[in-house]
């Protein structure tokens, strides 16, 4: 994997980082939620990227901009 990317999040910003994992396979086309309690709901998102300042975002391809690619 190991691309470099930025992230557009839910609320605008955008975060920098490295792609760590891939749930396509678990993603598919279906739009996958869950809840998390009477307010709230969480959506299975495609990427897992961990951020230059070490969190774990979530987001799918719309949101990801490749930024270099290591082959």
């Amino acid at each position: 994997m190991a691309a470099r990317v930025r992230v557009t999040l839910d609320d605008g910003s955008t975060r920098e980082g490295e792609v760590v994992d891939d749930f396509a396979d678990l993603a598919g086309d279906a739009t996958i939620e869950t809840r998390i309690d009477d307010e709230r709901t969480a959506r299975l998102r495609r990427w897992a990227i961990s951020t230059d300042d070490h969190d774990i975002v979530f987001a799918d391809d719309d949101a990801v901009e490749v930024i270099s690619a290591q082959m």
